[in-house]
């Protein structure tokens, strides 16, 4: 299945270019504090994209999405599903860390809309798998 409401945003034609233009976002305050964007990794013609809420601390400090404790976890969902990080591919709503792990504000997840919306477009999966109630809140738009 397709998600036709995931249409590309802008002009990247891969990710690769997309993380690239990335690099230099200051479209939120959260740009100011951070060390790494956290754009995403793994497959980019994976089958499966799991979307987090923000990158953590660890996160941050590598530039890939979770590498932390709850990646740990994460792998072993994935090893459980015979599954790999080389296999899926991993992003988050926000790219930027914010302060003390808080959740993410509105503001900041309107600035990083358009690009989960062109990573998923890019990579045209057939699942997603929303991890957190802003992933999901955001991807399907709802309160609940």
């Amino acid at each position: 299945m397709k998600f036709p409401f995931l249409e590309p945003r802008e002009n990247s034609k891969t990710l690769a270019e997309m993380e690239i233009n990335l690099k230099n976002c200051c479209l939120c305050p959260l740009s100011k504090q951070r060390k790494n964007i956290v754009f995403g990794a793994g497959n980019p013609q994976a089958r499966l994209v799991l979307v987090g809420e923000a990158p953590g601390r660890e996160e941050d400090q590598q530039g890939i999405p979770f590498v932390g404790e709850a990646g740990k976890l994460l792998d072993k969902i994935l090893l459980a599903m015979n599954l790999s990080r080389e296999e899926v591919y991993i992003c988050n709503v926000l790219k930027c860390r914010p302060p003390g792990n808080r959740d993410p504000q509105a503001d900041e997840i309107a600035a990083c809309e358009p690009f989960l919306k062109q990573q998923l477009a890019l990579i045209q999966p057939e699942l997603i798998i929303t991890l957190g109630r802003f992933a999901a809140q955001e991807l399907l738009k709802m309160d609940e």
